[in-house]
């Protein structure tokens, strides 16, 4: 095959470099560096995802902030709820105390 000189019916139909230029390979690269350079054309959905985007980032912060002051107001009434809890505890010993301070002073357990 090395002294045989190609026939038209050896060689392929198209070479590579054709079909890269049908296939739009290296044609458009020319075309290509200049979309990328451009400002992308949005379509009215992507900027409808856009703004449905910022709207949903915008829900989530204000849940967000909701959550987090109804968490700071229950924080606040469980502290108080303590405190009170505390203060009725100390009163019910002294009361305890006053009781049996009575019963003793008087011998009604003795009678």
């Amino acid at each position: 095959m090395s002294g045989e000189v190609p026939t038209v019916g050896d060689l392929p139909e198209t070479s590579d470099a054709e079909r890269t230029l049908e296939g739009g390979g290296i044609a458009d690269t020319g075309n290509q560096n200049s979309r990328q350079m451009k400002e992308p054309e949005r379509s009215p959905a992507v900027t409808l995802g856009r703004e449905t985007l910022s709207t949903c980032g915008d829900n989530l912060l204000q849940e967000t902030k909701l959550l987090r002051d109804t968490l700071d107001l229950l924080w606040n009434h469980t502290s108080e709820q303590r405190q009170l809890c505390d203060q009725l505890k100390q009163e019910n010993e002294y009361l305890q105390d006053y009781i049996s301070n009575l019963m003793t002073s008087s011998n009604v357990l003795d009678k």
